[in-house]
């Protein structure tokens, strides 16, 4: 009866060790994270679990993630684009919004990126309407593989963005020949505000 209580003590001892040691071992550790100035690891969630979007971090030239965050999508939002030589095919796309930049990243038949020119970047013309009816043009520009709101429409596409509720976008090639359409569909963009928030904070 002696040895069983003294092995549960024991064992009980042991388990107490370890569970203080991980306790001990992550405060520390976030502690020195703290320090260092990296992103809580916490950072990518929302109190609203309905929300369709989320805080991620960019990477840097080694796979590594960085210290600067952007919000998208959880997942792909759906979407159209027409052209001569198509008509509603389907594509898949993202939304990148951070404080300097805000870009809409396309896959036209949900799998081939849309890509521009850095030397002679494509115009486009995006048109989003808010819930309560109201529509705003921003100007956009792809010189690499997403399409970038202008620096000078930003703040007011941001301001636009975080009004919330189902919002509709469309995107526009600005071209003379034969232009490409996008239909971004609607998306709830409920939440995005809160998670802005946290971002600049």
């Amino acid at each position: 009866m002696k040895k069983t209580v003294s092995l549960i003590v024991i064992l009980f001892v042991a388990i107490c060790c370890v569970f203080s040691t991980d306790y001990e071992d992550g405060y520390r550790q976030g502690y020195a994270d703290a320090l260092a100035g990296k992103p809580n690891a916490f950072a990518s969630s929302t109190t609203n679990k309905d929300c369709l979007f989320e805080i991620k971090y960019f990477v840097d030239s080694f796979g590594d993630s960085t210290d600067k965050g952007y919000i998208t999508q959880k997942d792909f939002s759906k979407g159209t684009f027409s052209n001569s030589a198509t008509t509603n095919s389907k594509i898949k796309w993202s939304l990148i919004l951070a404080p300097d930049q805000a870009a809409f990243v396309i896959y036209e038949y949900e799998s081939t990126r849309i890509t521009g020119s850095s030397a002679y970047p494509d115009s486009y013309v995006v048109k989003i309407k808010t819930e309560d009816g109201q529509v705003e043009t921003f100007y956009c520009q792809n010189y690499s593989d997403r399409i970038s709101v202008k620096s000078w429409d930003l703040n007011r596409f941001i301001e636009t963005i975080l009004k919330e509720g189902i919002i509709k976008i469309s995107i526009e090639e600005s071209t003379k020949y034969s232009a490409t359409k996008y239909n971004l569909g609607s998306v709830d963009f409920t939440g995005i505000a809160q998670l802005y928030t946290t971002l600049i904070n």
